[in-house]
């Protein structure tokens, strides 16, 4: 896939250009506004946060709003960035998006790395809200 966080402009290009061969999706969506403006561009996926965002244990409250808000009128899937608790994998969830994106919650000490995905998807199997069929 290619994940893309220029301009919508630029995720349309690369759309055009690679839709038939790739996944496109698109991030910096910093408010509403520019995340329309992606979507309007009709990619594979928006993504709310920054790709080294998890810098707190909690996901950002303003990534958590914006997933929140999209995954609950869009159809276009989002990925909100999660925080440095693996944990936060479930607010994340419980906002309506579709993916969460864990970095250093996961990778911090990458020989650990699938034990800490089993505890979180053990959590979400647990807690998350499941989609309606």
């Amino acid at each position: 896939g290619l994940h893309l966080t220029g301009p919508a402009s630029e995720i349309s290009e690369a759309i055009d250009k690679y839709a038939d061969k790739l996944i496109v999706g698109g991030g910096n969506a910093a408010d509403r506004h520019h995340a329309l403006e992606i979507g309007e561009e009709r990619p594979d996926y928006i993504f709310f946060g920054k790709l080294d965002g998890d810098i707190k244990p909690e996901a950002h409250p303003k990534n958590l709003a914006l997933g929140e808000w999209w995954a609950s009128m869009i159809e276009i899937p989002c990925i909100v960035m999660g925080g440095t608790d693996p944990a936060s994998a479930l607010a994340v969830a419980e906002t309506g998006a579709e993916f969460v994106a864990l970095r250093l919650a996961v990778f911090a000490d990458a020989g650990r790395a699938p034990s800490i995905v089993a505890e979180i998807n053990a959590l979400l199997d647990e807690k998350a809200p499941r989609f309606e069929d």
